[in-house]
């Protein structure tokens, strides 16, 4: 196949369904996350947050494929590996099988370049979010190379995937650790049994740089741009620097006050709400979203309060205090 022939738009080989589960007894509810896929609603949010009554939602077989509208340039997009019933709000879509590998596939719609081309196909129309009907994301084109191709790009993506799901499970043993020798010097935090001397939050933060969150609506993704931090870009208490976008120098010197020096703190307040990331020295000069708080911390030391923040008691208290605001998106 040549190389003129391996891009096809995407409509010829996909269409919407519409599926009713008619027995609902042993499917649960999932959401589609951005970094997981498919994950169990009650499970992975660690409380209901659907609807008692689910006779409207819509149920997906394996192999589907679903996307949330005005979360898709976030890379909400997931492909189905078991029943379920969804929020009514994602769009469900099926693929041809004897032309495309599904594992290849959703690794190419979750690709960077495609998720930076999501923003640009929709309206404004929703909750100031950008939303994707599938007759626009149908009329992209991607890469489909021969089906053997597919499947063999497929199975070394997985492999390379699985070597990166061992380097986070040690990373998070790690962090646990630090927690555990964090706890067993200073105590559990929040019930502060040791009596350690304690400040607000906002008494360590510097008088000129009070704790704020900004960018609103970034826009398009601009090669030579601003970067700005998401929620989706901090992980492991870390900001994946190569991953940042990038919004317009007019929009960025509106939110000057969010302007990010290295060292600063950074909570995320939406979402994946209790994420904490420390500013690196090639992030200064960058911004927030409006899912993102910066204490510019002065008077304490940043990584002693990140590791508070980080704490199990101070995730649980954050959670109890959050408010579900968007049903099924995570």
């Amino acid at each position: 196949m040549s190389a003129s022939n391996r891009f096809i738009v995407l409509g010829k080989i996909a269409k919407l369904v519409k599926r009713v589960a008619h027995d609902r007894r042993n499917i649960h509810v999932y959401s589609i996350s951005k970094h997981e896929g498919f994950v169990r609603s009650d499970v992975y949010l660690k409380k209901r947050v659907h609807s008692e009554d689910t006779s409207n939602y819509k149920a997906v077989t394996p192999g589907d494929f679903a996307f949330s509208p005005i979360h898709l340039d976030e890379g909400s997009i997931a492909l189905a590996f078991e029943p379920a019933l969804i929020s009514p709000m994602y769009k469900v879509f099926e693929v041809d099988p004897s032309i495309c590998d599904k594992n290849h596939l959703i690794r190419v719609l979750k690709s960077r370049k495609m998720i930076a081309l999501y923003s640009s196909l929709g309206d404004e129309s929703v909750h100031r979010r950008r939303s994707v009907p599938f007759e626009r994301l149908s009329k992209l084109k991607i890469y489909l190379p021969a089906l053997d191709e597919q499947r063999r790009i497929a199975a070394i993506l997985e492999r390379t995937d699985a070597l990166r799901r061992k380097r986070k499970r040690a990373l998070e043993l790690l962090g646990g650790l630090t927690q555990s020798i964090f706890l067993e010097m200073f105590g559990e935090p929040v019930e502060n049994i040791r009596e350690i001397p304690t400040a607000h939050l906002q008494d360590v933060v510097s008088v000129n740089r009070k704790i704020t969150y900004d960018i609103l609506k970034p826009g398009p993704d601009i090669a030579d741009g601003i970067p700005y931090v998401r929620v989706v870009d901090m992980r492991d208490g870390m900001i994946d620097a190569s991953a940042l976008r990038k919004t317009s120098l007019e929009i960025a010197q509106g939110y000057k006050r969010s302007t990010l020096k290295s060292g600063d703190l950074l909570i995320s307040i939406q979402g994946h709400v209790g994420r904490t990331a420390i500013t690196p020295p090639e992030c200064a000069g960058a911004n927030i979203t409006q899912d993102t708080a910066r204490p510019a911390i002065n008077g304490a030391d940043t990584e002693f309060v990140k590791a508070q923040l980080e704490t199990k008691a101070a995730q649980d208290w954050m959670a109890r205090r959050t408010k579900v605001v968007s049903l099924g998106v995570v």
